[in-house]
């Protein structure tokens, strides 16, 4: 009986290492900051991670405070740092415990295991990000869409909003450090640089400029293709009929770019206390990201139509039947007239 080979564990705090182990490092982190709640030296620091931030109390007729909104500050990019922690952490389990099970029972390619497991993330984070968007939706928005501009600028935010951004960036920016836990390769890495910057600009210019109202409507019906997609490739990889589904987000696509950016331009544009500039900024940003999407989108579209087409195209039978025909023994082609070789024509020339 051969003796079987013991497997080396990496150095402590090398790459391998902290790839390998990166959720229990992160996790820790987490704890330290979130023990720190219960020193009395410490809990003004790590409150300043876990709560959030800029609070807005009223007192009422007896006296008591009561917390009627929030606001935003450079404070909460602590809180953000530590949500996003939080996010890493989550991200490994659903990775470890759901997607990296699933790929190997299904034994499929390198290439598409990675496929699998970005469009199940993201389909976790669209499945989210939409629920908590219709949740965090302005009240009475459908009877009456004025109140996504009205009492411009909208400084005080519920809870749930609050929350709902501050989520929000959090898992973009924790998007930054798994580039490097999940080894991806240096050709995607500016693809993905790219797609995290958009949604972390878009996102954070919301929230500072106290857009948040047209901001989550935004992100409501931005994630709506979005989780249809990735439904569609899950569901393409796991038995291979996702047509419908993907027509299905061809159409909603389309609809919600245009839909954005009509919101976009009467919300905007109905901004009156608002400065001129920042308005033509604004919109000038949201519809040029819009019509980017839409562009990329139709150019994907139309290069796949085309190589359904050429694929589809019937093969010319007399270049197939020529290239089938064999050549014959007797040096004579197939109309029976003789053959003549290159080196046979030429001495024919000469002799002339």
């Amino acid at each position: 009986m051969g003796l079987k080979k013991k497997s080396k564990n990496p150095a402590v705090f090398s790459h391998e290492y902290l790839i390998q182990n990166h959720a229990d490092v992160f996790s820790s982190l987490a704890l330290l900051i979130a023990v720190g709640l219960m020193f009395r030296a410490t809990s003004s620091i790590s409150a300043m991670f876990v709560a959030l931030q800029y609070n807005i109390t009223v007192a009422d007729e007896s006296g008591v405070e009561k917390i009627v909104g929030y606001g935003s500050g450079p404070k909460d990019s602590a809180t953000v740092v530590f949500y996003s922690l939080l996010v890493v952490v989550v991200h490994a389990i659903l990775q470890e415990y759901g997607f990296d099970k699933l790929n190997r029972r299904l034994h499929l390619s390198k290439v598409k295991q990675n496929r699998l497991s970005e469009s199940g993330q993201l389909l976790a984070l669209c499945a989210a990000s939409l629920c908590g968007a219709v949740f965090c939706l302005p009240e009475g928005l459908w009877s009456r869409p004025a109140v996504l501009w009205e009492g411009f600028p909208h400084s005080i935010m519920p809870f749930p909003v609050k929350l709902y951004f501050i989520c929000q960036l959090a898992y973009w920016l924790h998007a930054v450090p798994e580039l490097y836990l999940q080894r991806v390769r240096k050709e995607d890495i500016l693809v993905q640089v790219q797609h995290i910057s958009l949604y972390m600009c878009h996102i954070l210019g919301a929230y500072v400029l106290n857009l948040t109202r047209l901001g989550v409507v935004l992100l409501c019906l931005h994630y709506a293709p979005e989780l249809l997609f990735h439904s569609a490739r899950l569901v393409h990889y796991l038995s291979g009929k996702a047509h419908r589904l993907f027509q299905l987000w061809v159409v909603v696509f389309v609809t919600v770019r245009l839909l954005s950016m009509t919101l976009a331009v009467l919300t905007i544009l109905s901004l009156s206390t608002a400065p001129l500039l920042l308005r033509a900024l604004v919109l000038g940003i949201v519809c040029l990201t819009q019509a980017w999407l839409l562009w990329h989108f139709l150019r994907l579209q139309i290069s796949r139509w085309r190589e359904a087409r050429w694929a589809a195209a019937p093969v010319s039978t007399n270049a197939t039947h020529a290239k089938q025909r064999p050549a014959r023994k007797d040096g004579k082609s197939h109309n029976g007239t003789a053959r003549v070789e290159p080196a046979n024509q030429l001495k024919k020339i000469k002799a002339r």
